[in-house]
């Protein structure tokens, strides 16, 4: 058993290499995945209201905004538009037990106003049943549009990174009624 606890010590950093809550953040708190780290620091946290009202003034700034997805719509260049419904991320995540595996990655339940997010997927995040599709939870970084969307009048994020979660493998705060922090 000793030598067990030894090896995974030893081997664990260079498995997987996203970190100890893995690709979808089973932990008390946000882990970003290392690629995700310097985005994380850039991010200005900038409120949704500000970003609409003013787009000229905000123009540039580089946010980390979380939002599920409503619609996707591929364009000509390979990138996706995502139409998002801004979510408010909870600093502590709701958890099924005592071990921060059982942890999800939380929002809040309350549906916010829609933006949109141009991003560049993978083509392996485009497949499989952990694909990117309606209802995943996506976290966009990178700099707002000085335009609202043409279409909708809402804030555009020109995302230069994006991590996303698929449906179950998030959970909002209504699942505090069975699920506890």
């Amino acid at each position: 058993m000793v030598r067990f606890a030894l090896l995974a010590m030893l081997l664990g950093p260079l498995l997987g290499g996203c970190g100890g809550a893995g690709p979808w953040g089973y932990a008390r708190r946000y882990e970003p995945l290392d690629p995700e780290e310097g985005y994380l620091e850039r991010a200005v946290p900038l409120s949704y209201e500000d970003a609409k009202r003013f787009p000229e003034r905000y123009a540039g700034t580089f946010v980390g905004w979380f939002g599920t997805v409503e619609a996707m719509e591929p364009l000509d260049d390979g990138h996706l538009r995502l139409l998002l419904r801004f979510r408010t991320h909870q600093a502590r995540h709701l958890c099924a037990d005592e071990r921060a595996s059982s942890c999800r990655v939380t929002v809040t339940d309350r549906v916010g106003e829609p933006f949109v997010a141009i991003v560049q997927p993978r083509p392996e995040q485009l497949r499989g049943p952990d694909r990117l599709w309606k209802n995943s939870l996506v976290r966009v970084y990178g700099p707002l549009r000085a335009q609202l969307d043409d279409r909708l009048a809402v804030p555009v994020v020109e995302a230069v990174y994006f991590r996303y979660w698929p449906v179950g493998r998030y959970v909002t705060t209504a699942m505090r009624r069975t699920m506890r922090q």
